[in-house]
């Protein structure tokens, strides 16, 4: 459930066509969109917004980065950009600029759990285990009262990374139970 509210579309159909080709793996007839939108609305950020995500996806990092900045420039509340871009920064081995964007990402829209998970998983990777399940704990607090059937499989994730930064840290028992309470939630979180 999303409860960032963007400002309404110039062109929600294009931009909706350009999804759907994304989603079927049709990059460039969604970049030939974008680029469109672009043209005919320089300040169309969600355009901007998914030529970065295509950049990520097929590893052009730095073009991501850019692509992604104009996006927030444009819309600088834009919670997805945010953590789009974080993931960019991420693979460009810039740590604390996608720290940075994580976190905007969630102050923007904590309902957003993924976003607390990326925070989370990056921290582990740098042995901020303290600060990983801070961000995880926080994500928890924050999505409490939502739908389950809307962030299940997100929030067996959370429980999941809480049991294994806990069992890094020799929690043994507070492990089991994370991942007990993971399986509950989602008893096919593991692939098995």
């Amino acid at each position: 459930m999303n409860t960032q509210i963007l400002p309404p579309s110039s062109q929600p159909d294009l931009e909706a066509q350009a999804i759907i080709l994304h989603g079927l793996g049709q990059l460039t007839a969604a970049g030939n969109i974008c680029h469109s939108l672009i043209e005919s609305d320089p300040a169309n950020f969600r355009a901007f917004h998914l030529l970065g995500v295509m950049a990520v996806e097929i590893e052009e990092y730095e073009q991501a980065v850019e692509l992604l900045m104009q996006a927030l420039e444009i819309f600088p509340l834009y919670a997805e950009a945010y953590g789009n871009l974080g993931i960019a920064l991420e693979k460009l081995d810039l740590i604390e600029d996608a720290i940075f964007c994580f976190q905007k990402a969630v102050e923007i829209d904590p309902s957003r759990i993924y976003g607390y998970h990326n925070l989370a998983t990056l921290f582990r990777r740098h042995g901020r285990l303290d600060e990983a399940i801070a961000t995880l704990e926080c994500a928890l607090e924050h999505n409490r009262t939502k739908d389950p059937s809307d962030v299940n499989l997100t929030m067996a994730k959370i429980y999941l990374s809480l049991g294994l930064i806990r069992k890094e840290q020799n929690q043994s028992d507070q492990a089991i139970t994370d991942f007990e309470t993971a399986l509950s939630i989602d008893p096919n979180l593991l692939g098995v």
